[in-house]
């Protein structure tokens, strides 16, 4: 789950605990063909930039801008979903919002691509997905929640350790996923999985605590918890 909504069902009382990174930084990014001459979020002020709907999505945009030095209130905003590829390509938006290991890497295949990742403009270095679980299952099953961790861990060690196996199985299962795309895709990913972290799924409870921060600048999120009343780094480092 991504981590916005596991927080989102944290704050609405859901007993639900994050224990393990998918992988080290957030997804989410800007992007806009080369062709375009925007060489910076700020460069988007009275400029139209495609959103899925997602009311983080503007939050986003707003921040990177302001991060950049722009001023957000000039920048116009339309609903595309999901479709910043397509929209790009077709030059009705500008930029758009999208995630930059999937729709930046598509677009890349196509034109020479501009991609503005959001922890380089304002956010912190966050892991966009969180694996989690209920709180009774930590409770009364701590032996589950430690053999998927380690499970997955040993999973992501075989595949980063011969991708090209990992990904024939991959293509061969998911059902409309080409080779070419999921190689092209894991090459954008490889370098985020475990990052700087000490191993492969280490939740950063001072990066939470940072996320929190932003998400309630952005207005994303309005959160002040400490991370560690929903997120554990135990079974990660075990593992």
């Amino acid at each position: 789950m991504s981590l916005l909504d596991f927080l989102t069902s944290y704050q609405q009382k859901q007993p639900i605990t994050a224990f393990m990174a998918l992988e080290q930084r957030p997804l989410g990014s800007l992007l806009a063909l080369e062709k375009s001459g925007v060489a910076s979020p700020k460069d988007l002020e009275n400029q139209t930039v495609g959103v899925t709907g997602v009311p983080s999505d503007l939050a986003a945009v707003n921040s990177m801008v302001a991060n950049a030095g722009g001023d957000p209130t000039k920048v116009k905003t339309v609903t595309i979903g999901f479709n910043a590829v397509q929209n790009l390509i077709a030059g009705k938006v500008k930029a758009a919002v999208g995630f930059w290991n999937a729709e930046g890497v598509q677009l890349q295949a196509q034109e020479p691509t501009k991609v503005f990742k959001l922890d380089e403009f304002g956010a912190p270095a966050y892991p966009e997905l969180v694996a989690f679980t209920r709180n009774d299952t930590i409770n009364d099953n701590p032996a589950l929640v430690c053999a998927f961790t380690k499970a997955t861990v040993e999973g992501y060690t075989q595949a980063t350790a011969n991708p090209d196996q990992a990904l024939d199985n991959l293509t061969k299962q998911a059902e409309g996923l080409a080779l070419s795309d999921a190689k092209a895709q894991y090459e954008a990913l490889k370098p985020v999985y475990q990052a700087d972290a000490p191993v492969y799924g280490a939740l950063d409870l001072a990066v939470l605590a940072e996320y929190l921060t932003w998400a309630k600048e952005a207005k994303i999120l309005d959160l002040s918890d400490d991370p560690a009343k929903f997120a554990t780094d135990k079974f990660a480092a075990s593992a």
